[in-house]
């Protein structure tokens, strides 16, 4: 239980989830920077339309990941009246994302592999549907 845990600010695995976090969250807005700066016929393609949903979906997933860490394993002293309710709304939302991204990528790989075996209805269906990975995601991460 963290009501009676020592605080953890200076624990490795604090450092290193906030670390973590830290530099996904770049990694996420370089990508989305790099793409949103080329011109629009390159932003059209689908593994670009991949690329900024998924990165799209890693900064949400991330950003609220790292305000998990900073609540659960902060200083009990800190924001301690809500750091329960925070925390918990907080890890819903992070499901959610994280079902997302996984979603994602799951589509980046099938796509990938429909292309190389050339099944174009396929690739023409998975072209229109990576929207839909969104509303998957948010179906398994409530469920």
């Amino acid at each position: 239980s963290f009501a009676h845990s020592p605080p953890m600010l200076s624990s490795p695995w604090f450092a290193a989830l906030l670390i973590v976090n830290l530099l996904s969250l770049a990694g996420s807005g370089w990508i989305l920077i790099t793409i949103l700066s080329r011109g629009p016929e390159f932003r059209r393609r689908l593994l670009p339309r991949q690329l900024l949903s998924l990165a799209a979906a890693d900064s949400v997933l991330h950003c609220l990941s790292l305000f998990y860490v900073i609540f659960e394993l902060g200083d009990e002293t800190w924001w301690a009246f809500m750091q329960r309710p925070i925390c918990g709304w907080f890890y819903v939302v992070f499901r959610i994302g994280r079902c997302i991204s996984v979603v994602q990528e799951m589509h980046i790989a099938v796509v990938q592999l429909v292309q190389t075996q050339r099944w174009l209805r396929t690739l023409e269906f998975l072209t229109r549907s990576v929207l839909i990975c969104w509303v998957i995601g948010l179906g398994l991460g409530v469920a």
